[in-house]
């Protein structure tokens, strides 16, 4: 990651992601409820980036990262 985005960039992602887990480990409903079936949260981290997680009452996982500013209904196959 660092050589695609930059040392600096990269480190502040990180620190942005622990700092997200800990939110999330206290209050694990911050997040916007995306799918109810699954259990699965959504979270802007940042402006171009979301998280999704899912948890119970042992842990909490993030399961992606995925960059807003992709539209994945307007990509052609």
């Amino acid at each position: 990651m660092s050589k695609e985005f930059g040392e600096h960039t990269t480190e502040r992602f990180v620190r942005r992601v622990f700092s997200f887990y800990d939110v999330i480990s206290a209050f694990p409903r911050i997040g916007t409820l995306h799918n109810r079936e699954k259990g699965i949260y959504g979270y802007i981290l940042e402006k171009s980036i979301s998280a999704f997680y899912r948890f119970d009452d042992k842990e909490v996982v993030i399961l992606n990262f995925f960059d807003n500013r992709s539209r994945p209904n307007r990509k052609k196959h």
